[in-house]
């Protein structure tokens, strides 16, 4: 049997601000674009749970309540597995398997309070 796994995947970045509206038109993004993997900023929830992604797609968050950071692995063939002892509401790290080789992905939530930018003192 061949092997199905690809050389190459297509991945976007994408923030919801927590909106089922911006998670509908992910979901078609995914699919006319042909997005393998999506990194998810605020995805939307519905009594603490990620609601509005197609079934046919696995996400991979961890933590409870309020979860800033998701992947959504939208391609059958990428082989994926979420580290929860390194995943939190801010965090997701998953271990992709591919031609014999693993990839880790980290997709991390942060927020700012204060300027990064040199203050003009």
């Amino acid at each position: 049997m061949a092997d199905r796994r690809k050389t190459q995947v297509k991945c976007n970045q994408f923030n919801l601000q927590h909106s089922r509206t911006a998670t509908d038109n992910l979901m078609q993004i995914i699919d006319t674009e042909n997005i393998d993997i999506a990194l998810v900023h605020e995805p939307y929830l519905y009594q603490g749970k990620i609601k509005g992604v197609r079934r046919k797609y696995r996400t991979y968050s961890y933590g409870e309540g309020k979860r800033r950071a998701a992947i959504i692995i939208a391609d059958n063939t990428i082989d994926a597995l979420l580290i929860t002892q390194y995943s939190d509401n801010d965090n997701a790290l998953l271990e992709i398997q591919g031609n014999e080789k693993f990839t880790r992905l980290v997709y991390t939530w942060i927020i700012t309070t204060q300027s990064t930018s040199p203050s003009n003192a």
